[in-house]
Protein backbone atom coordinates (compact mmCIF):
# COMPACT_ATOMS: atom_id res chain seq x y z
CA UNK A 1 0.00 0.00 0.00
CA UNK A 2 2.72 2.21 1.38
CA UNK A 3 4.54 1.57 -2.33
CA UNK A 4 1.55 2.04 -3.95
CA UNK A 5 1.25 5.56 -2.87
CA UNK A 6 4.93 6.66 -2.97
CA UNK A 7 4.42 5.92 -6.81
CA UNK A 8 1.38 7.79 -7.46
CA UNK A 9 2.75 11.06 -5.39
CA UNK A 10 6.06 10.17 -7.71
CA UNK A 11 3.56 10.85 -11.08
CA UNK A 12 1.60 13.16 -9.55
CA UNK A 13 5.08 15.13 -9.26
CA UNK A 14 6.67 14.48 -12.75
CA UNK A 15 3.12 15.38 -14.68
CA UNK A 16 3.01 18.71 -12.26
CA UNK A 17 6.89 18.84 -13.68
CA UNK A 18 5.65 18.20 -17.13
CA UNK A 19 3.34 21.01 -17.20
CA UNK A 20 5.08 23.67 -16.11
CA UNK A 21 7.51 22.38 -18.77
CA UNK A 22 5.06 22.78 -21.74
CA UNK A 23 4.31 26.11 -19.95
CA UNK A 24 7.92 27.21 -20.30
CA UNK A 25 8.11 26.14 -24.16
CA UNK A 26 5.05 27.28 -25.34
CA UNK A 27 5.22 30.62 -22.93
CA UNK A 28 9.04 31.30 -23.66
CA UNK A 29 8.62 32.08 -27.48
CA UNK A 30 5.48 34.18 -26.78
CA UNK A 31 7.49 36.49 -24.62
CA UNK A 32 10.22 36.21 -26.49
CA UNK A 33 8.50 37.69 -29.49
CA UNK A 34 5.99 40.46 -27.37
CA UNK A 35 9.14 42.09 -25.54
CA UNK A 36 10.81 43.76 -28.51
CA UNK A 37 7.32 44.85 -29.76
CA UNK A 38 6.59 46.25 -26.43
CA UNK A 39 7.61 50.22 -26.52
CA UNK A 40 5.75 50.03 -30.39
CA UNK A 41 2.74 48.85 -29.17
CA UNK A 42 2.82 50.57 -26.13
CA UNK A 43 -0.26 53.08 -25.41
CA UNK A 44 0.70 55.01 -22.26
CA UNK A 45 1.94 58.08 -24.17
CA UNK A 46 -0.92 57.97 -26.65
CA UNK A 47 -2.65 61.10 -26.28
CA UNK A 48 -2.35 62.38 -29.88
CA UNK A 49 -6.66 63.21 -30.17
CA UNK A 50 -6.68 64.93 -26.64
CA UNK A 51 -3.61 66.90 -27.49
CA UNK A 52 -5.29 67.72 -30.68
CA UNK A 53 -8.39 69.02 -29.44
CA UNK A 54 -6.61 70.50 -26.59
CA UNK A 55 -4.41 72.69 -29.28
CA UNK A 56 -7.93 73.48 -31.32
CA UNK A 57 -9.26 74.90 -28.27
CA UNK A 58 -6.59 76.94 -26.55
CA UNK A 59 -6.92 78.51 -30.26
CA UNK A 60 -10.26 78.95 -30.78
CA UNK A 61 -11.64 82.25 -29.94
CA UNK A 62 -15.08 82.50 -27.85
CA UNK A 63 -17.99 81.48 -30.58
CA UNK A 64 -16.07 80.40 -32.89
CA UNK A 65 -16.63 78.41 -36.13
CA UNK A 66 -14.33 75.59 -36.81
CA UNK A 67 -14.79 73.18 -40.43
CA UNK A 68 -13.41 69.96 -40.55
CA UNK A 69 -13.70 67.62 -43.54
CA UNK A 70 -12.52 64.55 -42.39
CA UNK A 71 -13.68 62.04 -39.47
CA UNK A 72 -10.11 62.28 -37.30
CA UNK A 73 -10.12 65.76 -37.24
CA UNK A 74 -13.97 66.21 -36.32
CA UNK A 75 -15.15 62.90 -34.18
CA UNK A 76 -13.03 64.34 -31.50
CA UNK A 77 -14.51 67.59 -31.58
CA UNK A 78 -17.98 66.24 -31.22
CA UNK A 79 -16.96 63.41 -28.07
CA UNK A 80 -15.11 66.83 -26.48
CA UNK A 81 -18.13 69.06 -26.75
CA UNK A 82 -21.04 66.70 -26.18
CA UNK A 83 -19.57 63.99 -23.87
CA UNK A 84 -16.65 65.80 -21.79
CA UNK A 85 -19.07 69.44 -22.07
CA UNK A 86 -15.89 71.25 -23.09
CA UNK A 87 -16.34 74.73 -25.07
CA UNK A 88 -19.82 74.72 -26.25
CA UNK A 89 -19.75 77.77 -27.22
CA UNK A 90 -17.63 76.18 -30.46
CA UNK A 91 -19.52 75.22 -33.96
CA UNK A 92 -17.73 72.76 -34.94
CA UNK A 93 -18.65 71.38 -38.82
CA UNK A 94 -17.53 68.48 -40.88
CA UNK A 95 -18.00 70.14 -44.65
CA UNK A 96 -18.57 66.48 -45.94
CA UNK A 97 -21.57 65.93 -43.90
CA UNK A 98 -23.08 69.07 -44.88
CA UNK A 99 -23.87 67.58 -48.22
CA UNK A 100 -26.15 65.35 -46.63
CA UNK A 101 -29.94 66.43 -45.53
CA UNK A 102 -29.73 64.50 -42.00
CA UNK A 103 -26.72 66.58 -40.92
CA UNK A 104 -28.81 69.88 -41.92
CA UNK A 105 -31.55 68.46 -39.36
CA UNK A 106 -28.88 67.78 -36.98
CA UNK A 107 -27.96 71.66 -37.43
CA UNK A 108 -31.35 73.03 -37.14
CA UNK A 109 -31.76 70.60 -34.04
CA UNK A 110 -28.42 72.27 -32.01
CA UNK A 111 -28.00 75.42 -33.54
CA UNK A 112 -31.44 77.07 -34.31
CA UNK A 113 -30.58 80.11 -34.29
CA UNK A 114 -27.98 80.00 -36.99
CA UNK A 115 -29.93 77.65 -39.22
CA UNK A 116 -32.97 79.58 -39.84
CA UNK A 117 -30.55 83.18 -40.00
CA UNK A 118 -29.16 80.87 -43.13
CA UNK A 119 -32.94 79.18 -44.04
CA UNK A 120 -32.72 80.68 -47.95
CA UNK A 121 -29.42 78.94 -49.14
CA UNK A 122 -29.97 75.98 -46.57
CA UNK A 123 -33.11 75.21 -48.45
CA UNK A 124 -32.25 75.72 -52.05
CA UNK A 125 -29.47 73.46 -51.23
CA UNK A 126 -31.89 70.94 -49.90
CA UNK A 127 -34.10 71.31 -52.97
CA UNK A 128 -31.21 70.83 -55.22
CA UNK A 129 -29.53 67.77 -53.15
CA UNK A 130 -33.09 65.90 -52.66
CA UNK A 131 -33.23 64.26 -56.17
CA UNK A 132 -29.73 62.87 -55.33
CA UNK A 133 -31.29 61.47 -52.01
CA UNK A 134 -33.90 59.83 -53.27
CA UNK A 135 -32.49 57.62 -56.41
CA UNK A 136 -34.11 60.07 -58.94
CA UNK A 137 -32.88 62.18 -61.64
CA UNK A 138 -30.21 64.98 -60.32
CA UNK A 139 -27.77 68.11 -61.68
CA UNK A 140 -24.51 67.20 -60.20
CA UNK A 141 -23.61 70.88 -61.08
CA UNK A 142 -26.27 72.41 -59.52
CA UNK A 143 -25.92 70.70 -56.14
CA UNK A 144 -22.66 71.35 -56.30
CA UNK A 145 -23.54 74.98 -56.49
CA UNK A 146 -25.93 75.45 -54.20
CA UNK A 147 -22.89 73.26 -51.92
CA UNK A 148 -20.66 75.98 -52.14
CA UNK A 149 -23.11 78.92 -51.84
CA UNK A 150 -24.44 77.23 -48.32
CA UNK A 151 -21.16 77.10 -47.13
CA UNK A 152 -20.14 80.36 -48.09
CA UNK A 153 -23.18 81.33 -46.58
CA UNK A 154 -22.14 80.24 -43.41
CA UNK A 155 -18.89 81.59 -43.43
CA UNK A 156 -20.09 85.12 -43.87
CA UNK A 157 -22.70 84.64 -41.47
CA UNK A 158 -19.92 84.03 -39.19
CA UNK A 159 -17.70 86.54 -40.23
CA UNK A 160 -20.44 89.45 -39.79
CA UNK A 161 -21.20 88.25 -36.50
CA UNK A 162 -17.44 88.68 -35.39
CA UNK A 163 -17.31 84.80 -35.12
CA UNK A 164 -13.57 83.54 -35.62
CA UNK A 165 -13.55 80.82 -38.56
CA UNK A 166 -10.92 78.57 -39.08
CA UNK A 167 -10.32 75.08 -41.24
CA UNK A 168 -8.43 72.10 -40.37
CA UNK A 169 -7.64 71.85 -44.35
CA UNK A 170 -7.25 73.77 -47.28
CA UNK A 171 -10.73 74.09 -48.79
CA UNK A 172 -10.87 74.46 -52.51
CA UNK A 173 -10.61 77.95 -54.19
CA UNK A 174 -14.16 78.03 -54.54
CA UNK A 175 -14.68 78.11 -50.49
CA UNK A 176 -14.64 81.95 -48.71
CA UNK A 177 -12.69 83.49 -51.77
CA UNK A 178 -12.92 86.83 -50.22
CA UNK A 179 -10.40 85.86 -47.49
CA UNK A 180 -7.33 84.76 -46.88
CA UNK A 181 -6.00 82.02 -44.58
CA UNK A 182 -3.34 82.45 -42.21
CA UNK A 183 -1.86 79.40 -41.05
CA UNK A 184 -1.75 79.55 -36.98
CA UNK A 185 0.13 76.31 -36.21
CA UNK A 186 -2.98 74.27 -35.07
CA UNK A 187 -5.57 75.67 -38.02
CA UNK A 188 -6.01 78.21 -40.66
CA UNK A 189 -8.15 81.41 -39.64
CA UNK A 190 -9.87 83.37 -41.97
CA UNK A 191 -8.90 86.82 -42.26
CA UNK A 192 -9.70 89.57 -44.74
CA UNK A 193 -7.29 90.71 -47.17
CA UNK A 194 -6.44 94.10 -45.25
CA UNK A 195 -6.55 92.56 -41.81
CA UNK A 196 -2.66 92.87 -40.23
CA UNK A 197 -1.26 88.77 -39.18
CA UNK A 198 -1.83 88.16 -35.98
CA UNK A 199 0.49 87.85 -33.23
CA UNK A 200 0.43 84.47 -31.64
CA UNK A 201 2.88 82.03 -30.34
CA UNK A 202 3.93 78.47 -30.58
CA UNK A 203 4.66 77.77 -27.47
CA UNK A 204 0.59 78.23 -26.29
CA UNK A 205 0.44 74.90 -27.64
CA UNK A 206 1.75 71.31 -26.92
CA UNK A 207 3.20 69.02 -29.40
CA UNK A 208 4.80 66.56 -27.17
CA UNK A 209 2.65 63.54 -28.45
CA UNK A 210 3.67 64.18 -31.91
CA UNK A 211 7.85 64.71 -31.35
CA UNK A 212 7.69 62.43 -28.48
CA UNK A 213 10.08 59.27 -29.01
CA UNK A 214 8.51 57.32 -26.70
CA UNK A 215 4.64 57.59 -28.02
CA UNK A 216 4.12 55.20 -30.91
CA UNK A 217 3.36 56.79 -33.61
CA UNK A 218 0.78 55.27 -35.89
CA UNK A 219 -0.51 55.97 -39.68
CA UNK A 220 -2.93 58.80 -37.92
CA UNK A 221 -0.48 59.88 -35.82
CA UNK A 222 1.89 60.67 -38.41
CA UNK A 223 -0.85 62.45 -40.38
CA UNK A 224 -1.42 64.93 -37.79
CA UNK A 225 2.40 65.21 -37.29
CA UNK A 226 2.85 66.54 -40.77
CA UNK A 227 -0.33 68.35 -40.49
CA UNK A 228 1.16 70.28 -37.72
CA UNK A 229 4.93 70.50 -39.56
CA UNK A 230 2.87 72.00 -43.00
CA UNK A 231 1.19 74.92 -40.68
CA UNK A 232 4.41 75.54 -39.26
CA UNK A 233 6.22 75.81 -42.46
CA UNK A 234 3.63 78.00 -43.87
CA UNK A 235 3.57 80.46 -40.69
CA UNK A 236 7.39 80.86 -41.16
CA UNK A 237 6.74 81.47 -45.48
CA UNK A 238 4.53 84.05 -44.67
CA UNK A 239 6.37 85.74 -41.88
CA UNK A 240 9.36 85.45 -44.28
CA UNK A 241 7.03 87.17 -47.16
CA UNK A 242 6.62 90.12 -44.48
CA UNK A 243 10.60 90.16 -43.99
CA UNK A 244 10.51 88.94 -40.06
CA UNK A 245 13.15 87.46 -41.14
CA UNK A 246 14.21 86.16 -37.09
CA UNK A 247 10.60 84.74 -36.14
CA UNK A 248 10.46 82.60 -40.13
CA UNK A 249 13.98 81.11 -38.73
CA UNK A 250 12.82 79.87 -35.50
CA UNK A 251 9.38 78.72 -36.96
CA UNK A 252 11.87 77.05 -39.67
CA UNK A 253 14.45 75.38 -37.30
CA UNK A 254 10.88 74.57 -35.12
CA UNK A 255 9.08 72.32 -37.55
CA UNK A 256 12.18 70.08 -38.36
CA UNK A 257 10.82 68.72 -35.86
CA UNK A 258 7.83 67.05 -37.09
CA UNK A 259 9.59 65.72 -40.49
CA UNK A 260 11.82 62.89 -38.74
CA UNK A 261 11.84 60.48 -41.56
CA UNK A 262 11.28 63.02 -44.65
CA UNK A 263 14.56 64.10 -46.00
CA UNK A 264 13.78 65.92 -48.87
CA UNK A 265 11.56 68.23 -46.95
CA UNK A 266 14.42 68.28 -44.14
CA UNK A 267 16.47 69.47 -47.33
CA UNK A 268 14.38 71.86 -48.47
CA UNK A 269 13.50 73.43 -44.63
CA UNK A 270 17.31 73.57 -44.15
CA UNK A 271 18.21 75.52 -47.88
CA UNK A 272 15.18 78.57 -46.35
CA UNK A 273 17.27 78.46 -42.77
CA UNK A 274 20.66 78.70 -45.00
CA UNK A 275 19.43 81.84 -47.04
CA UNK A 276 17.85 83.51 -43.49
CA UNK A 277 20.86 83.24 -41.98
CA UNK A 278 23.05 84.89 -44.95
CA UNK A 279 19.98 87.74 -44.24
CA UNK A 280 20.57 88.71 -41.37
CA UNK A 281 24.51 88.07 -41.21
Amino acid sequence: GIGLYVLLDKILQYKQLFQIGCMAVVGIPILVGLLPNYSRLNMRHYYFTEEYVTNLFTLAEPNSIIFANWDPFYFPLNYYQYVEGKRPDILALDQQLLRRSWYLQWLEDHYPDLYHSLSTPIQEFLTAVAPFENGEAFDANFIQQKYIGMINAIIEYGMQHQRAIYFTYVPTPDIAPRYRRDPQFIAYRLKKPEEELDDISPNLFSFNSFVNKKAPLDRMAEVFQNYYGKLFLERATQLESAQRWEEALELYNASLKFFPNAPPVRHRIKEKIAILQKLQN
